[in-house]
């Protein structure tokens, strides 16, 4: 079943009703895992509300255009049905979810892959590059914690690779410029005796 089909076939399903379609229609049940995997990637099925997440998530996903907007700033998205306490002072407020990542935005990913030092590929099913991440960690300690000795270090090192190519880049121009020279050097010389002949 394609994923327009499913949303009109179980659109607005009450609390109550999932839960009884989980428990005896395995067609249901496929459905929405087929379509999640599909979608999102592999299902975290370790807690209740698992299913019903990714069903959520399937229900209203490309339904609004403020969703689209917002979820194209996010770098990470949690997979259905994670639910992770907030690892620097249990602030409820800061409970790692789809809903709460999609409304807090990355720095809530952040705050945990920095401090639960968390393994990103359980608990996200889309994540940026490792790069990126590393800057994102860095930028984030330097802007929230205060902590900006790895945002130097990064800004250093490409800096340094900057100059370094420029360097090259200059180095190469110079070789160029001296072999075309000799070159026209070579062809002035070789004129004058072309001319005596």
């Amino acid at each position: 079943m394609d994923l327009q089909a499913f949303k009109q076939k179980y659109q607005a399903l009450p609390r109550g009703e999932f839960d009884i379609l989980v428990k005896n229609d395995k067609e249901f049940l496929n459905e929405v895992q087929e379509l999640y995997k599909l979608y999102f990637g592999a299902l975290n099925k370790s807690c209740g509300n698992c299913l019903h997440d990714a069903y959520i998530q399937l229900m209203t996903m490309k339904q609004n255009k403020v969703m689209e907007t917002k979820k194209g700033e996010l770098k990470f998205e949690v997979k259905a049905g994670t639910f992770v306490y907030d690892p620097v002072s249990l602030d409820s407020s800061q409970i790692l979810t789809p809903a709460s990542l999609f409304n807090i935005g990355n720095d809530l990913a952040l705050r945990h892959i920095i401090h639960a030092k968390m393994d990103i590929n359980k608990y996200f099913s889309v994540k940026p590059s490792e790069k990126q991440l590393k800057y994102m960690i860095a930028e984030y300690k330097s802007r929230v914690e205060g902590d900006s000795t790895e945002l130097d270090a990064i800004k250093s090192a490409a800096k340094t690779k900057q100059d370094a190519e420029k360097k090259s880049k200059e180095a190469k121009a110079k070789k160029n410029a001296k072999v075309k020279a000799d070159q026209e050097a070579k062809v002035k010389a070789d004129k004058p005796e072309e001319e005596a002949k």
